[in-house]
């Protein structure tokens, strides 16, 4: 059987892109299911023509919630029918800066863990958790996984705090991003 997806955070840049790699024609990816889930409406994003095509393919859903609260976290991750969903992007979180700790605190740090624990509780297969590359200290050399933790930004320091988190959740079989910048087509901020 073909395996379920589940895509937190959906609509935004990455997840808009992600959905749509994922049901493209011969992009080689054979998913029964996609859900797509966020606080923002597909209709009110500015999708894409491609985009739009991409969240309506009648293997994709979607569903508005709070990732934050934990009953919305176990909706969303139900299924109807009874089965589970295999692979889970949590590419969720509070990214604009200028933003207060306490809003960091919730929709980075609170979110992750809370979608994170649902995964493991369900037994995901794989649970894909979308850091970022501002954990490690900012020098002028590029960095990899040896490099020297040294948050620099408050999503950084909020995206650490969940990832050492999520890597004590018993059963969450974890891989985590770190993506330096991520910029293109639909891209609304720029680099």
């Amino acid at each position: 059987m073909a395996p379920k997806v589940l895509v937190l955070g959906g609509v935004g840049f990455v997840g808009r892109n992600l959905v749509s790699r994922l049901v493209a024609p011969g992009s080689g990816c054979v998913f029964e299911r996609v859900r797509v889930v966020d606080k923002a409406l597909p209709a009110t994003a500015y999708l894409s023509p491609a985009h739009r095509a991409a969240f309506e393919d009648p293997r994709v859903e979607f569903k508005q919630a709070n990732l934050a609260n934990p009953a919305a976290v176990e909706k969303v991750f139900t299924l109807e029918d009874g089965s589970q969903f295999d692979y889970v992007f949590n590419l969720a979180a509070e990214t604009k800066y200028g933003q207060s700790e306490e809003v960091y605190e919730e929709k980075v740090f609170v979110l992750s863990v809370t979608c994170a624990k649902e995964a493991a509780k369900r037994g995901v297969k794989v649970f894909v958790e979308a850091s970022t590359a501002q954990v490690y200290e900012a020098d002028k050399k590029p960095s990899n996984e040896e490099s020297k933790i040294k948050p620099w930004t408050l999503i950084a320091k909020y995206k650490l705090k969940a990832e050492e988190e999520l890597r004590k959740i018993p059963g969450l079989n974890l891989v985590i991003l770190r993506p330096a910048v991520i910029y293109g087509p639909g891209d609304q901020l720029g680099i």
